[in-house]
């Protein structure tokens, strides 16, 4: 083998490999610094996709809300054409029923609107309190929201980021019903719920299928698809506000299929109105205690205000005022009635359980009935004698008192009639004095039962005011 020609064959190729490599160096030099902000500017791209990405998620969720707003509104519509229906089948049995009002009452009415008691109530709701949680439990923290209608999807993306498989939510508050009549619920969903009225428990939804929880015992087992579960009837008062509870639960226990589907809706219907939504206005947060209403008493000799010390007695004299009211009765509702009312009868309405106390002078014989109790306070009525010579000079001095008894008894909410012991008993007129209280046990029942009264401008309760 010849050495020196295969030295001088591999100096040849190292020369020509270290030569190429100096042009090769020669022309990537130049590009370094461009490659390098490319690089950068990739990696700037690749954050502003990041963000895009985020604003794109928040966008979906916006366009969520537009559409369930949308499909809120179309069942407004729908509600409303329904009512509007209604409303002229009505019309005919209100105009017949407008004949038979006598011609001594429509000489008496008297719009109550500006009248004390009757302020502008709050007619639409603000949906129900929601509390979600990271189990299936209802235990522990939870995020919580308004939620204006049960009506959701959430099939790939839960609410807050919760556990997709696992998690639940509690819903409570009040649900106000449109027209008093019997209605029926019904529940659409692929996961376990219990909806509640009043505390009592009216569907109960695929409960079976939990394996290995006992949330809802002595259940039956539903289909594994998506089930639809009616609830008896159940009759709510449009005067009232009734008590809603719902729990909702995901599980990947009840998801037997593995179809992954995570929705629940509500429905209700009554006897007109098929299947529509829970609307947002018909869904209260919370259950506030309306004042006392009083309705149809005859406006011509009865009126109502407070109950103050010096205070005037009747409705149709300033002679007559009232002191050595007992503290606890202090601001009270009272209906100011004649100083000589005749009747033997006495009529009002009212939207709560509560306790009458009629007061009278202590010479009188008891002429109400026997359920009224002596209370064992007292007041007095003093006259005053409104002579020019007191007026001019600014001095009043009792002519007579009396002592007043206070009796009472409690009425449930509704039409009350007292009539007196003894018919003719009142011809001569009884002065007495008429006043409202509530019972502290009646009024925590009323919360407790979800009551509340709706006397507004526009309603047809407020409406029995004006005779």
């Amino acid at each position: 083998m010849n050495y020196d020609k295969v030295r001088d064959y591999n100096y040849n190729e190292m020369k020509t490999i270290t030569q190429s490599a100096i042009e090769t160096d020669y022309i990537i030099k130049p590009n370094l610094v461009p490659a390098k902000n490319a690089l950068d500017e990739l990696e700037k791209i690749k954050k502003d996709s990041g963000k895009l990405f985020e604003n794109i998620e928040s966008l979906k969720f916006s366009l969520y809300e537009i559409n369930e707003k949308l499909r809120n509104l179309e069942d407004d519509q729908t509600m409303c054409d329904q009512i509007e229906q209604n409303i002229k089948k009505l019309e005919f049995k209100i105009e017949k029923k407008k004949k038979e009002v006598s011609q001594e009452q429509k000489k008496v009415q008297t719009i109550c609107q500006d009248m004390m008691n009757y302020e502008e109530t709050d007619k639409y709701g603000d949906g129900l309190i929601g509390k979600y949680y990271n189990n299936e439990n209802w235990l522990g923290t939870y995020f919580e929201r308004k939620d204006g209608w049960i009506d959701f999807d959430w099939t790939g993306s839960p609410p807050f980021g919760l556990n997709p498989l696992n998690f639940s939510v509690l819903w409570e508050g009040y649900i106000y019903a449109p027209i008093s009549t019997d209605y029926s619920f019904t529940v659409i969903s692929n996961n376990g719920v219990e909806l509640y009225v009043n505390d009592k428990l009216v569907v109960s939804n695929r409960i079976g299928l939990f394996v290995g929880h006992n949330h809802f015992p002595n259940q039956k087992s539903l289909s594994i698809d998506n089930t639809m579960q009616n609830s008896e009837k159940v009759y709510l008062s449009a005067s009232e506000l009734t008590k809603i509870k719902i729990k909702y639960f995901r599980s990947s226990h009840l998801d037997i299929n593995n179809n992954g589907l995570i929705n629940i809706k509500i429905l209700w219907s009554n006897a007109e109105i098929k299947n529509f939504r829970f609307l947002r206005r018909y869904l209260y947060s919370s259950n506030d205690f309306n004042q006392l209403k009083i309705t149809n008493y005859n406006t011509n000799d009865s009126t109502l205000n407070k109950l103050y010390e010096n205070g005037l007695a009747f409705k149709n004299t300033d002679k007559y005022i009232i002191q050595d009211i007992p503290p606890q009765f202090i601001g009270l509702t009272q209906m100011r009635k004649m100083s000589r009312d005749q009747k033997d009868i006495i009529n009002f309405e009212i939207n709560a359980p509560s306790i009458v106390y009629i007061a009278f002078l202590a010479h009188y014989p008891k002429f109400l009935p026997e359920e009224f109790e002596n209370t064992g306070y007292e007041m007095s009525l003093l006259e005053f004698d409104r002579s020019i010579k007191q007026r001019v000079e600014k001095r009043m001095f009792a002519k007579k008192s009396a002592k007043l008894l206070i009796y009472q008894k409690t009425y449930d909410k509704g039409i009350v009639n007292i009539h007196f012991k003894k018919f003719g008993i009142n011809t001569k007129g009884i002065p007495m004095i008429i006043f409202f209280g509530f019972d502290s046990k009646l009024n925590r029942q009323l919360e407790c039962n979800g009551a509340r009264s709706m006397i507004t401008s526009d309603h047809e309760e407020f409406l029995s005011c004006i005779y």
